[in-house]
């Protein structure tokens, strides 16, 4: 009840802050779209790391500094296509359709800041 607070990952933390202030994370526009194998071959607990930090962004980061209301709708829409048709692709080309590259790039920025801000670790 009152004593729980959810918080992001302290095992991921570091990471997450390392590749943001370092730059060496992946692209989200080019990482929704790696397979398991992909994902898995280089460097997996940092890309699982990072993965998780974007995940935790879309579901926890309202109202965090560069926020769109738009980005609140994505792993809804993402889990309804992959649960109806089975395909992760068309989840992703569906949740993400008709982004440009500033949308990408608007995301990113937000994403970084939060993880940089270390409201990741705190929660909200």
């Amino acid at each position: 009840s009152k004593g729980w607070k959810y918080t992001g990952s302290k095992m991921r933390y570091s990471n997450c802050r390392d590749m943001v202030r370092i730059g060496d994370f992946i692209p989200w526009k080019e990482l929704v779209k790696w397979n398991r194998q992909r994902f898995y071959t280089d460097r997996p607990s940092y890309r699982y790391a990072q993965a998780f930090s974007m995940i935790d962004f879309l579901r926890r980061g309202e109202g965090s500094r560069g926020w769109q209301e738009k980005w609140g709708d994505l792993l809804d829409m993402y889990r309804k296509v992959v649960l109806v048709k089975g395909d992760a692709n068309l989840a992703v080309d569906t949740a993400f359709r008709e982004w440009t590259d500033k949308d990408w790039e608007d995301l990113t920025e937000a994403w970084k800041a939060w993880v940089g801000s270390g409201k990741f670790l705190k929660g909200k």
